[in-house]
């Protein structure tokens, strides 16, 4: 499947983060990374949970530590409506994965943004 979502289609991703700075160059660098189409951002987790009931996203790209819900409870609700959405934790304050999510890439560490955004064969 490489880079491309369920039918040959280009992934649709949601980057979820309350600094707004971070938000904008995730949705800037993920917009041109081959296979990816439209990037949407959510500036805290009830946001994430609206947004990806109407855009179903292939990937969340999602931070742990935002106001009113957490990125672990978010992923939560995103899962029970899209079970098979690719969740990556995108925080600086998780030491190892959560069961939440299917990676953890931690903030200032961060790998090529197309690697981590691709969905498993």
């Amino acid at each position: 499947m490489g880079g491309l979502g369920e039918n040959d289609r280009p992934l649709r991703v949601l980057v979820v983060d309350d600094d707004k700075s971070i938000r904008d160059v995730l949705r800037i660098a993920l917009s041109v990374e081959d296979g990816v189409g439209e990037v949407l951002s959510a500036g805290d987790g009830d946001e994430a949970v609206t947004v990806a009931r109407d855009f179903a996203p292939d990937v969340v790209v999602i931070d742990e530590q935002m106001p009113a819900m957490t990125g672990g409870e978010a992923a939560a609700e995103i899962r029970r409506m899209a079970p098979d959405t690719r969740i990556i934790a995108f925080s600086a304050a998780l030491q190892s994965k959560p069961d939440w999510a299917d990676e953890l890439f931690v903030k200032g560490e961060m790998p090529d943004l197309g690697t981590v955004i691709r969905l498993p064969d």
